[in-house]
This record gives structure tokens, sequence and C-alpha cells, in this order.
């Protein structure tokens, strides 16, 4: 398996931000699976280099997730 945080992907840019167009899906399709990761990996450095997320692992979403959930019910 590649290191994703050494894979070049900077060439790698999707035209949505939100919902992804066809061609956004067909280039997301047309990646490696590590590519998809090393894709995600620098988007999210990028958004938390950016001030636009804290950095926070997944453990720390799902557990403040559920919290809000449980706090919502």
């Amino acid at each position: 398996m590649a290191d994703v945080k050494s894979m070049e992907v900077s060439q790698i840019r999707f035209a949505s931000t939100v919902f992804p167009t066809g061609e956004d899906m067909n280039l997301w399709n047309s990646l490696t699976p590590e590519e998809q990761r090393a894709v995600i990996r620098r988007d999210l450095d990028e958004a938390e280099a950016g001030g636009i997320a804290e950095p926070e692992s997944a453990e720390a979403v799902i557990r403040r997730m559920r919290a809000e959930l449980q706090n919502a019910e």
C-alpha cells in the first residue's frame, strides 16, 4: 500500500464542492483507492491549514457527533 501522505495529487481537482458533477464522478472513479485516500488526506490537510476545520481525529468526530445526537433526542 502506498503512503498517501507522500503521493503527488496536486493536479487532481474537482469542479464541484457539494454535489459531484458527472465529470467529477468519472475523475473520482478513475483514481486508484490509494489516490482517492491521498486526495481526501490533501483536502483535509488544506482545510485544517486554512482554518476551515479544526484538527480533529475521526474518533473525536464520531464521539462528538454521537454526543450531539444523544443531546438532540
